[in-house]
């Protein structure tokens, strides 16, 4: 077992083993769900299994998906795991903004924030607490494909 903290890690760490002729099965965390990862990772990335904590970006029937695609199309975006949780994150922003008052502070942001105990964001729910600040507890696994693609 490798234990790396970022993507690069996570890229070297593979592409070591692999010269090693290891068949070694690598899984990695969503923070590493980008294009860039994939380009990164070359000919050792077929095989990587990637932890999502949203659903795939193929999931139209999702609600939360759809409006991501459709803002993404608009703004010549590819849609991607990564944009789906940065998507994520400025909705549950702009709604700690709102429950945080007209004049908000760091402290009011965070309060309000932690009032949010089931916010639909589209058929995907998540929630906060002052113990607990993960947010959603959707988990998928993804794998990336010979062709260089996340496949669910």
């Amino acid at each position: 077992m490798v234990l790396a903290a970022s993507a690069a890690e996570v890229v070297g760490a593979a592409k070591a083993t692999r010269a090693t002729a290891s068949t070694a099965q690598f899984v990695t965390l969503s923070n590493n769900a980008s294009d860039g990862f994939i380009k990164a990772m070359g000919t050792v990335g077929p095989g990587m299994i990637v932890g999502q904590v949203f659903p795939s970006e193929r999931t139209m029937s999702i609600g939360f998906v759809r409006e991501a695609a459709q803002l993404a199309q608009k703004k010549g975006v590819a849609l991607s795991p990564a944009v789906l949780e940065g998507f994520a994150a400025a909705k549950v922003l702009v709604e700690g903004l709102r429950r945080a008052g007209p004049q908000p502070t760091g402290a009011k942001l965070r309060d309000a924030l932690e009032s949010i105990s089931n916010l639909d964001l589209g058929g995907i729910s998540l929630g906060y607490s002052a113990d607990d600040h993960s947010g959603i507890s959707y988990t998928d696994l993804s794998i990336i494909t010979k062709e260089g693609h996340f496949r669910r």
